[in-house]
């Protein structure tokens, strides 16, 4: 199976006016990851913006659309600010018409304990997109924090192919994600990849082995420049 994932210019991140040109740069990733094979493209949290869910609706199906036309599955995030959520579109030639539209559950280390029986419901959804070869667990930004949606990924490993982490921006805390990559990583025997935003080029494409061990490169395999712009790591597993 090969995973794109990797980072994406900062660049318009959180503006819905800025939607329309990162379409375009989804579809060069696209185009460039089916000229090389790839099975899954995997894009960071919020890389869309949306002002309501009926507009995000509308960009899934653009994105769902533009997969299908290419045969790669999917994971891309969609933010809505009006209501301020986050979400996941994942789809897979597996799927045929239908396609997953996934909340964010959690986002920080604490916010389980206090969290309604309805949202505490959600920490065990089994949230693994389906493709030829085998099954990929999304997780959405912060929700690797929550240690009840970690044992629900570990009880499950045994299903699992790879886990797929769409994050939104790094920063000065990401070395806290990095560590809790790691001990999930190594507890539940999967590879662990990580797409998001960031200000720099040639920053590190996150990956982290079923040892614990971080696999992580600056190299990319797919370099996109128009505004914003993408580097991107093809990972086989």
């Amino acid at each position: 199976m090969k995973i794109v994932a990797g980072t994406i210019s900062s660049q318009g991140y959180g503006d819905p006016m800025v939607n329309t040109s990162r379409l375009d740069l989804y579809r060069q990733i696209l185009q460039q990851s089916c000229e090389k094979n790839c099975d899954v493209v995997c894009l960071p949290g919020g890389y869309l913006t949306t002002q309501s869910k009926r507009e995000r609706d509308k960009l899934a199906e653009i994105l769902v659309g533009e997969a299908k036309h290419y045969g790669i599955a999917i994971v891309v995030g969609i933010d809505v600010i009006g209501k301020q959520s986050a979400f996941a579109v994942s789809w897979s030639p597996v799927d045929g018409s239908s396609w997953h539209m996934w909340e964010q559950r959690s986002s920080t280390s604490t916010d389980w304990r206090t969290a309604s029986n309805s949202k505490s419901e959600t920490y065990r959804e089994k949230r693994a997109l389906t493709v030829a070869e085998g099954k990929i667990e999304v997780l959405l930004c912060g929700e690797i924090f929550n240690p009840v949606i970690r044992d629900n990924i570990i009880e499950r490993k045994d299903y699992l192919t790879a886990i797929i982490d769409i994050a939104h921006k790094g920063g000065g805390g990401f070395n806290w994600a990095t560590k809790t990559m790691r001990k999930l990583a190594k507890k539940s025997e999967l590879s662990i990849f990580c797409s998001i935003h960031t200000r720099s080029r040639n920053t590190l494409k996150r990956r982290c082995d079923p040892t614990g061990i971080l696999a992580s490169t600056s190299e990319s395999d797919i370099i996109i420049e128009s505004p914003p712009w993408a580097e991107l790591k093809i990972w086989d597993i």
